[in-house]
């Protein structure tokens, strides 16, 4: 039973999302002024955009206070924005990937995938901390620039495995390992 729940919640909350080797999350304030909105995700889209491994990572915006259709206009104007006054093709770009609503589960899965969060002018908070991502890596938009994929591995998920203890250790690794056993192996060979 238990597999097949795990089966379940990473088809239906993590394949969808279109993962590669650095996942990074942000958590929009959809509520603030148009402006201030506008203005915080075309930092964060032109930066990845122009990201040296932007071809290997994912851009997750969570959008649980907001459809994503309407997510999907704003982020629509964004792009379109970018490229009319840049000549930036967001397409050619990281992978931009919603996060809607999540139960604890699936964010529990979700956080396994995580390399960290792109700290944004106005974020939504309760987003933040519903998700439970206040213990993970934070990343300012200037010094995220210059990071590259390799320094971004294992920085979170495998070491909160190494500071818990007992029977939740061994539970996480066991979710992980299933998702993606290879990279455990090589970290615990």
């Amino acid at each position: 039973m238990g597999i097949t729940v795990d089966s379940v919640v990473i088809d239906t909350t993590i394949l969808p999302l279109k993962l590669r080797e650095m996942n990074l999350i942000i958590f929009p304030n959809w509520f603030q002024p148009e402006e201030s909105l506008l203005l915080d995700l075309e930092r964060v889209i032109r930066v990845s955009s122009t990201h040296p491994d932007r071809n290997q990572m994912t851009l997750l915006i969570d959008t649980s206070s907001i459809s994503d259709e309407e997510a999907n206009l704003v982020v629509s104007a964004v792009a379109m924005n970018l490229l009319m006054q840049e000549d930036l093709d967001v397409t050619e770009g990281p992978e931009i990937s919603f996060v809607g609503q999540l139960d604890k589960m699936q964010w529990e899965v979700l956080l396994l995938c995580l390399h960290g969060r792109i700290i944004l002018e106005n974020e939504n908070q309760q987003a933040i901390n519903q998700a439970g991502v206040q213990t993970s890596p934070s990343y300012e938009l200037d010094s995220f620039s210059d990071r590259r994929t390799g320094q971004f591995f294992f920085t979170w998920p495998i070491n909160s495995f190494r500071k818990e203890d007992g029977k939740k250790r061994s539970l996480n690794i066991k979710k992980f390992e299933k998702f993606n056993p290879e990279m455990l192996n090589s970290i615990y060979a």
